[in-house]
């Protein structure tokens, strides 16, 4: 500085330190003011480091850099500064930025630059378009070098992209080419690609490379089966059929190389699905001491045990049967579970406001029984579709086949009990019990124990000890619960006798409402009549859907009843519509088949009938041990078989809006051939045995209930079966005093004097009757029914005290034999010949008049008439033997005799007696031969022993024999034990 400057003069003192500055600095520049710096958030401009320092000025440079998240990122500009003495700097001036600065910069830009490269080229290379050329050319790139699988992993990727063409493409065509080389595991995972991609079952395969794999599987055949087996079971997600047609041979030629026990079994059951049982028993029996417990197993176990070899099934089906049990007691308990936690997972739904803003709008403006509903429609609703409760269902649905098996070899052990005796015999009454219980999967020292321990005593022929049992729980406890457990478990069995009164006593007992709407909709279920049903029902929640499809049900069916059919079919549909929304479970499954059946009946749909067999199955598969489902499953299959044979031989029970049942049959056939043709035709196909199986099975399950045995009657009649009908007869000797309630009610009812309902309905349905027009193609045969329907209703409504026209009664029954002349004609002709006969000679016979009153409806006029002429009373008989209609009918029912010798029956002999006794001999000598016949009438009468038609066929079964004092002693037997008997013995 110059020294001749003064120090007062701060311009001259301040230009002095610029040129100083300057000249000590020359690369610096003045600059006007501070550069701006701020901050905020790290985020801004500030100055950073210390270069440069002078130690003479005490300045140095700083870097004014764009800073994030307070980093230099960017360096701006530098400036000279000095410290100031308050902190912060002066700045004296700009200077240029230094190399590393400068370097640092053009690095930020190349970064820069580069991500924005990169980006740009990732951008391209994420294009849709760009992925998918680049899948086509590693596709190629792997089909060059051989490698078939990731070939096609990366064609089959382009399913989902405008390049799925060229994909399928080239799957197709590298299959096709290399299915001849390729490894066959190569193949195999080939194929394995494709169900996780876009491209379903055939459509990446043409005809051609699925012909080209096809034979490369059949072709591994002679040297390596497991191979082709492989590729055959990786086919199978592309095609189905194709994959299952080659396994059988693939499996044979295995099964031929190697004994393999898997392989077997499963060819074994290919074998016997298409119904080649021997060929299946063939290939398991020389493996038997090696099945285990597999599926061969159980086929071979059941196969000897139907040829009789007990012991060598027993100990093929029981290792079979602790692995499957084990595994439905887990199905049962994981299926439990999935619905709790579907349940709880759908009402959080619900709290965390998840329905949606409607729902609770709506939710908001009903009432509490509307809330409730609601609230389950949605829970049932989400575990129709909760992933975990179907596959729960199906894991269940798969492992019940143990159930059967274990009723079976339970039944089989019981069978072999009763020829045994002492040690013995008990252990074998125990390993049955053990069975059945296994699949009861009851837990001892419940409640629910006690039930099922008290079912498998029923089961075991010892109800005395079941009932006991059941009394014991109800002297400890009589809570609803209780009550309505116990009923359950005896509806269960057949004894009806005594749930009624419990039910209404859980009813009564019940506190809160939903137990008394649970006991309301059993006691319904228990109703002898449409009228008590409907009583019930209206005590039922109303809100709930179960209660309206039964209410519906319940008036369709009072519809059907009154012959109002349009109606019916209407409240039948809405009842199916309401059972279908309901989850599968046995009892929604069964209930919806039941209203399908009676909308057949309503609407004449055979196809309504066939969805009932096909329900009922789905319900019994979910519930083996349920003996209602077994009993209704069994009496749709005999409606099968019956809709069957009646279309095959002209006869439509849809336009006659019929119920399909085997007495139709009777309508086909006048002689022995034609019923012999049609035994046939009944045993064609596996319908009929089917229910038979069912029905054998209900003798253990269900051995009170009368229901199966007589479901069981009917279907032997199919038949000539001495055999089957005697293993019937014995099984219900054996099942003790059966549950009679229903009989006794059904019968208290016709006893009594005909009530106005009764004459309504019965209008009602003769007016709907003569309404209703069959189709103008209809056939002779269904003409003919419809006539003897018609007949029926009027009979029916003659037998309720109404004045109808019996001429032409008759004159209707003559027309439907002139049209179609069979055993079904004949029997109506008769009816209504004897019916004429009865009102005419009752007129001058009081002692007639008052024999058909004191039997009531409860015994046909036919059987009032054989009644009177195989009686002691001579006025009655003198009466009717020689009427004109009475001669006539005899002479019917003698030429039927004639031309079905083994249909005779002891009413038949009854009426031909008084009219044509050398007839009745011939009649007295076929009911000597026919053991069937004898057998079946002593069913009938273990059936219904107060009903007056059986108690007569006893006592005319000794009188034809000759026995006649045999006879009176029967019949006074009869009037002892309450039957109500036209005539005094």
């Amino acid at each position: 500085m110059d020294d001749t400057e003064t120090d007062d003069d701060p311009a001259a003192r301040a230009r002095a330190f610029r040129e100083y500055m300057a000249e000590r600095f020359p690369e610096m520049r003045p600059i006007s003011s501070a550069p701006p710096m701020f901050l905020l958030n790290g985020f801004g401009t500030a100055c950073y480091g210390a270069r440069g320092r002078d130690p003479e000025t005490g300045t140095y440079v700083k870097t004014l850099v764009l800073a994030g998240l307070f980093l230099p990122v960017l360096c701006l500009r530098a400036y000279r500064v000095a410290p100031s003495p308050d902190g912060g700097w002066y700045f004296l001036g700009r200077v240029p930025l230094s190399g590393l600065a400068r370097l640092w910069n053009l690095l930020v830009l190349a970064g820069v630059l580069t991500a924005l490269s990169v980006g740009a080229w990732s951008s391209h290379t994420s294009t849709p378009a760009y992925k998918a050329g680049e899948a086509l050319a590693a596709g190629r790139a792997a089909e060059a070098r051989g490698d078939v699988r990731a070939a096609v992993r990366h064609y089959a990727w382009l399913a989902g992209t405008a390049r799925r063409a060229e994909g399928r493409a080239g799957i197709a065509a590298l299959l096709a080419a290399r299915a001849g080389d390729a490894p066959l595991e190569d193949l195999a995972a080939a194929l394995r690609e494709l169900p996780g991609s876009g491209f379903q079952g055939r459509e990446a395969l043409d005809d051609a490379a699925l012909d080209a794999l096809a034979r490369r599987a059949l072709a591994a055949a002679a040297d390596d089966p497991r191979g082709g087996l492989a590729l055959a079971a990786a086919l199978r997600a592309v095609d189905e059929v194709t994959a299952l047609g080659l396994r059988e041979p693939l499996l044979e030629a295995l099964v031929a190389r190697e004994p393999d026990v898997e392989a077997a079994s499963e060819l074994a059951a290919l074998y016997e699905g298409r119904g080649q049982g021997e060929r299946a028993v063939a290939l398991l029996r020389p493996l038997a001491d090696r099945l285990g417990a597999s599926d061969g197993a159980r086929l071979l176990g059941q196969a000897l045990a139907a040829e009789g070899d007990v012991d060598a099934a027993h100990r093929l089906l029981l290792p079979w049967l602790d692995a499957r049990l084990a595994a439905l007691h887990e199905a049962e308990a994981a299926l439990r579970r999935a619905l709790e936690q579907g349940q709880e997972a759908a009402l959080q739904v619900l709290r965390s406001g998840g329905a949606g803003q409607a729902w609770y709008a709506r939710y908001d403006s009903v009432g509490p029984a509307e809330q409730e509903r609601q609230v389950v429609e949605f829970v049932h609703g989400r575990l129709q579709r909760d992933p975990a409760v179907l596959q729960a269902r199906e894991r269940l649905t798969a492992a019940s086949d143990a159930v059967p098996v274990a009723l079976e070899l339970g039944r089989d052990k019981l069978q072999r009990a009763h020829a045994l005796e002492g040690q013995a015999r008990t252990d074998e009454l125990l390993a049955a019990e053990r069975l059945f219980l296994a699949v009861r999967g009851v837990a001892e020292g419940s409640p629910s124990f006690a039930l099922g321990l008290a079912q498998v005593h029923y089961w075991l022929g010892r109800p005395d000890e079941g009932r006991a049992l059941l009394d014991d729980l109800l002297e400890e406890e009589r809570a609803p619960a209780i009550l309505l457990g116990v009923a359950h478990t005896l509806r269960e069995v057949g004894d009806h006798s005594a749930c009624a009164a419990l039910v209404e006593e859980a009813y009564e007992a019940a506190e809160d409402e939903a137990t008394r709407y649970e006991a309301a909709s059993f006691r319904s279920i228990l109703a002898l009549d449409m009228e008590e049903r409907l009583v019930w029902l209206q005590r039922c929640d109303p809100a709930q859907p179960e209660v309206q499809s039964n209410l519906a049900q319940a008036q369709g069916i009072k519809a059907l009843q009154r012959g109002e059919h349009a109606a019916a079919a209407e409240q039948l549909r809405r009842a199916a519509d309401l059972l279908a929304k309901r989850p599968e479970t046995a009892t929604t499954l069964n209930n919806r088949a039941l209203v399908l059946q009676r909308l057949f009946e309503a609407a004449g749909d055979a196809a309504d009938h066939e969805a009932s067999v096909d329900l009922l199955r789905r319900a019994e598969r979910l519930e083996q041990g349920a003996s209602i489902v077994k009993v209704n499953l069994a009496y749709v299959l005999l409606g099968q078989v019956a809709l069957k044979v009646a279309r095959e031989g002209g006869l439509d029970l849809g336009a006659l809006r019929a119920a399909p049942d085997l007495d139709h049959l009777d309508w086909l056939h006048a002689d022995a051939d034609g019923e012999a043709r049609l035994r046939a035709a009944c045993r064609r196909g596996p319908d009929l045995d089917e229910a038979l199986a069912r029905l054998s099975a209900l003798r253990v399950l269900a051995p009170k209930d009368t229901s199966h045995y007589a479901l069981a009657l009917d279907a032997l009649g199919a038949g000539e079966d001495l055999e089957a009908h005697g293993a019937l007869l014995r099984a219900l000797e054996a099942a003790g005093p059966l549950d009679q309630e229903g009989a006794a009610a059904d019968l208290r009812r016709l006893l009594a004097p005909p009530s106005a309902d009764d004459v309504d309905g019965a209008r009602r349905r003769l007016a709907a009757l003569e309404a209703r027009r069959l189709p103008a193609d209809a056939t002779p045969v269904t003409r003919a029914v419809r006539l003897g329907d018609l007949v029926s209703a009027r009979l029916g409504l003659h037998a309720l005290g109404e004045r109808i026209d019996l001429d032409a009664a008759v004159a209707a029954a003559e027309e439907a034999h002139a049209l179609a002349p069979s055993r079904g004609s004949s029997g109506s002709l008769v009816h209504a010949l004897l019916t004429r006969a009865l009102a005419r000679a009752a007129a001058g016979a009081p002692t007639l008049a008052a024999a058909a009153e004191r039997v009531g409806r409860s015994l046909s006029t036919a059987g009032v008439v054989c009644a009177a002429l195989a009686g002691p009373d001579e006025a009655a008989r003198a009466a009717l033997a020689t009427d004109a209609d009475v001669q006539r009918a005899a002479a019917l029912v003698a030429a039927r005799a004639a031309a079905l010798p083994r249909s005779v029956s002891t009413m038949d002999w009854a009426l031909v007696q008084a009219v044509d006794p050398a007839a009745a001999d011939a009649l007295a000598r076929a009911l000597a031969r026919d053991e069937v016949g004898r057998a079946r009438r002593a069913i009938r009468l273990r059936l219904r022993p107060v009903w007056p038609a059986e108690a007569l066929a006893a006592a005319w079964e000794r009188a034809a024999a000759g026995d006649a004092e045999g006879a009176r002693a029967a019949l006074a037997d009869a009037a002892r034990r309450g039957v109500p008997l036209p005539f005094a013995p």
